[in-house]
This record gives structure tokens, C-alpha cells and sequence, in this order.
């Protein structure tokens, strides 16, 4: 149980590099950090781990059960990796962490995608699937962070529709954010950080473009 009913966290993937940052941001502000992923080692930067196989729902479900335990309820829970949340499971993995455990505690559900796990998506279909999480209970906030993807220049959003090459060429260099700094690991830990002790944020997703803004 943490001491002094500091609230509590379990951060998935915990030994991924965002994962520690994650952790490392919510422990040095006091909050009882609780790790897991297949691994039998607690990380530097948690005081409890769960070894579990966090791509079986019944699997997740229970290391949320062990985390809320240890930490006297779970306030936050951030998927930092392994957790399949937009492989088209994502309601089932969300309702496990949301009844009861998010939910008794009005609390927050936080997914993060990594650089590895951002190939092949779409900003759009993320945050699709985001507002459906967090539709599922009001008492719980559900949000995203994609630091690696960027608007989806042909997902409806390309003005040009002509067939001239050059003229559309032109057009994507126009489009392209310039000169925009790179998303660092501390960066994207302080987004987690931000979002999940910001009782107004809930159904929104932060892209490449969107997490620099929200830092400022």
C-alpha cells in the first residue's frame, strides 16, 4: 500500500525506454508506481511489478487487479507498450481496466504508442477509437499520445485533387510542418504526466503535431 494514500499508477511496458520515463515522471511526484510486462525484475522506477502477458486480456485484467491491491486502488493506468489497444480489442482491454478498478477510483486510461508500434497507423483511426473508449464509463478519462504520427495528409484532409504531378508535388511541400522540433522521450512522459492529472482532458488523442502545443 502506498504510503500516506499517495495515489497509485501501473504503467505497462515498463521496461520499454517510454515506459521508465513514464514511470520515473510519476514517481519523483510521489505517486506509488507499480510495473508490468513479461519481465520478473521490478524497474529502478517502480515500487511493485506484475510479471503478465499483457496481450491476453485476462492476463492485463489480472495485473490491474494485483496493481489496485498494492497501491490501495488504481488511479491511472498508462499503456506504454505490449497492450493491444487498437489491434481491434481495444474495448475489451479498455473495459477490463475501467470495471471496476479505473472506475472506483475516477481515474484515467492512458495509451501511448511508440515508435515501433505506430507503423501502419493512422492518426485518424486512433482517435476514432479513442472518443469510443472514453464513451464507454464517464466517471473514467480515456486518452492517447501518437508522438510519431502526423495528420493523415490523404485521409480526406488533401485539398488538391487535380492530376497534374508537379502541381500536386507543390502542394504536398506547402502542406509539410517545417522545422518542428523533435518529440523527445521526456517530452511525450511529460504529455502522460500532463494529461493524466488534467481532469478536462478525456476522448482526445495527441499527435506528432499536437504534443509540442500541449506542453507549452
Amino acid at each position: 500500500m502506498p504510503a500516506n494514500a499517495a495515489p497509485s499508477v501501473l504503467v505497462t511496458g515498463i521496461h520499454t525506454a517510454i515506459g521508465e520515463y513514464v514511470a520515473y515522471e510519476f514517481l519523483r511526484s510521489g505517486w506509488f508506481v507499480i510495473g508490468s510486462d513479461a519481465s520478473s525484475h521490478c524497474s529502478h522506477f517502480s515500487r511493485a511489478h506484475i510479471s503478465a502477458d499483457l496481450t491476453d486480456v485476462r492476463s492485463y485484467r489480472a495485473a490491474i487487479a494485483f496493481a489496485a491491491e498494492r497501491g490501495n486502488g488504481i488511479d491511472c493506468v498508462v499503456n506504454a507498450g505490449l497492450v493491444p489497444m487498437f489491434d481491434g480489442r481495444g474495448q475489451q482491454f479498455a473495459e477490463a481496466a475501467i470495471w471496476p478498478y479505473l472506475s472506483d477510483q475516477r481515474g484515467s486510461l492512458i495509451n501511448v504508442i511508440g515508435a515501433d508500434g505506430a507503423a501502419d497507423r493512422k492518426l485518424s483511426e486512433i482517435r476514432r477509437q479513442t472518443v469510443e473508449m472514453d464513451a464507454l464509463n464517464a466517471e473514467v478519462r480515456v486518452n492517447s499520445l501518437a508522438p510519431y504520427l502526423s495528420a493523415d495528409q490523404f485521409d480526406g484532409s488533401l485539398e488538391y485533387r487535380g492530376a497534374d504531378a508537379d502541381a500536386f508535388l507543390a502542394h504536398l511541400n506547402a502542406s509539410e510542418h517545417r522545422g518542428r522540433p523533435i518529440v523527445t522521450i521526456e517530452d511525450i512522459a511529460a504529455a502522460v504526466w500532463l494529461v493524466a492529472n488534467d481532469q478536462d482532458i478525456h476522448g482526445a488523442t495527441f499527435g506528432a503535431d499536437d504534443l509540442l502545443p500541449v506542453l507549452a
